[in-house]
This record gives C-alpha cells, structure tokens and sequence, in this order.
C-alpha cells in the first residue's frame, strides 16, 4: 500500500475538481456538478474515435461516468469508469447482428488497448486513469 493510501478514503468537501465544475443556477440557490468540459470533451472524442475505428454508429452510444469519482469520497488517484452503452433498440440494428456487435465491442476493447501506445496520453487525465466499458 502507497503512503497516500487508505483503506477508507475520508469524504471530501466536494466532487474531485480535476473530473468536476460546480455549477450554481442563475438564483444561486441551487447547485449541481457537470464534467469539466475538457474532460467531457477528451472522454467524448475518445468514445468517437474507438467506435470509428471498430465500425460503430457513434450516435447510437450514450455514454455514463461511475465509480467512486462522483462521489465526495474519491482520492487523487481514482479512476474515470466511463460505461458506453448501445442506446437504440436491437431492433433498430437489423442490419448487425448479435455476433456483429460483440465483435464491435471486442474491437473497442482492442483499440482502447492499442490507444496506451500512443505519445499524447490518452489513458488518463490529470493523473487519473481513464477505464472504458462496454
């Protein structure tokens, strides 16, 4: 176990300000956290480029960040879990079938694998690796 490490990581003040931006509503009663945009954008280009490449329809996909990084419990080396889930029914994918899509996602898997080797760092975000499931 690293020295910055715990068993029980104490809750924070707040969302992790590397993944999140407070967002106060125009009363300044009500607030809410959203992706920092650069960080929306990185994860969204990211999710455009792998399905490109392994034959997917992007606008088919919605994409969810969980784990203990939307939570006030993170630390600061916590990962980004970025799920990617086909949104449209089966039906609306007559032309692929069932084999077609796990190989689709298979193909995800790989080219986010082979996306490690490339120089400008795509796993990870400020110190924070970035896990993709599908």
């Amino acid at each position: 176990m690293k020295a910055d490490e715990s068993v029980l990581d104490f809750p924070k003040d707040g969302l992790c300000p590397d993944i999140w931006e407070k967002v106060i509503d125009e009363t300044g009663a009500e607030e809410t956290w959203r992706p920092v945009v650069d960080v929306k954008d990185k994860i969204l280009n990211i999710v455009q480029m792998l399905c490109k490449k392994a034959g997917l329809i992007y606008d088919n996909m919605r994409v969810f960040i969980t784990g203990s990084i939307t939570s006030n419990t993170y630390n600061r080396t916590a990962d980004v879990d970025v799920h990617i889930r086909l949104t449209k029914p089966i039906r609306e994918f007559a032309s692929m079938t069932q084999d077609r899509i796990n190989s689709a996602m298979k193909e995800l898997d790989k080219e986010w694998k082979a996306a490690g080797q490339n120089p400008d760092d795509v796993k990870s975000w400020h110190g924070h690796p970035l896990q993709f499931y599908y």
